[in-house]
C-alpha cells in the first residue's frame, strides 16, 4: 500500500499524547495564520515544518523546509531538519546531502555530523 493510501495514524501508533498532537496542531494553525500575513516569514515555515514532523505528515514538512531553503539558503538548520524527513521516509542518500549541506554552512554546529552518522 502506497503511504498516501495509509490510514491516518492514532495519536498512540505516533507515540504522541492527545495533547502533544493537540499542541503540534494549534502550532500549524498559527504558523499558517503567520504565513498568510507574510508569505516571505522563513522562520514560520520552519516551525510549520517542525510540527509536521513531528506529526509525521512528512511531505507536508518537506514543503515547508523547501520554502526555508529558499528565502534562506545560508540557514543551516533548514538543510538539518528536511534531512531528518528524508531519513523517515528512508530516503538516504538525500538525507545525506542535505546534513553535508548544513555542515557545510555551519561545520561547527555537531548536530548535522552525529545525524549524518545514523543516515
Amino acid at each position: 500500500m502506497a503511504d498516501k493510501e495509509k490510514p491516518e495514524l492514532t495519536a498512540k501508533e505516533r507515540n504522541l499524547t492527545v495533547e502533544d498532537l493537540a499542541a503540534q496542531g494549534r502550532i500549524v494553525e498559527e504558523m499558517t495564520a503567520r504565513i498568510k500575513k507574510n508569505a516571505d516569514d522563513a522562520r514560520a515555515y520552519h516551525e510549520r515544518g517542525g510540527a509536521f514532523l513531528i506529526l509525521k505528515q512528512y511531505e507536508a514538512a518537506i514543503v515547508d523546509y523547501n520554502k526555508v531553503i529558499q528565502l534562506d539558503p545560508d540557514e543551516p538548520a533548514a538543510y538539518n531538519n528536511r534531512a531528518n524527513v528524508y531519513g523517515h521516509l528512508e530516503q538516504y542518500e538525500s538525507a545525506i546531502a542535505d546534513f553535508n549541506k548544513a555542515i557545510e554552512i555551519d561545520p561547527n554546529n555537531a548536530n548535522p555530523y552525529n545525524n549524518r552518522g545514523n543516515a
